[in-house]
């Protein structure tokens, strides 16, 4: 995310929220996360941006990173609105595959 600028207290929120549900973690286990679903959230995002004219930033894409690792482990790392809306355009996604 290199035009984002990252607050010091947002990252150790950010972080802090992740140990909670995940427990230890490292600047690995999330690159690793992120980087194995990069694809499909860069499709979400752009998704987002052209039909709704949202913007995911950096911490609700890993959050939707993480959450695509294990979608029952870490079912709370997203809002209900956020799982439930990333759940229906992911389904759609498999739908138009088939």
């Amino acid at each position: 995310f290199p035009r984002y600028v990252f607050g010091g207290k947002q990252v150790d929120g950010f972080v802090d929220d992740i140990k909670q549900l995940v427990g230890k973690i490292s600047a690995n286990w999330l690159l690793n996360k992120f980087l194995q679903h990069k694809s499909k959230l860069e499709e979400y995002r752009e998704h987002l941006e052209t039909s709704r004219g949202k913007k995911l930033n950096p911490y609700t894409s890993i959050r939707h990173a993480i959450y695509m690792s294990d979608k029952e482990k870490y079912r709370t790392i997203l809002f209900f609105m956020q799982r439930q809306n990333f759940d229906e355009w992911l389904q759609n996604q498999i739908d138009k595959s088939t």
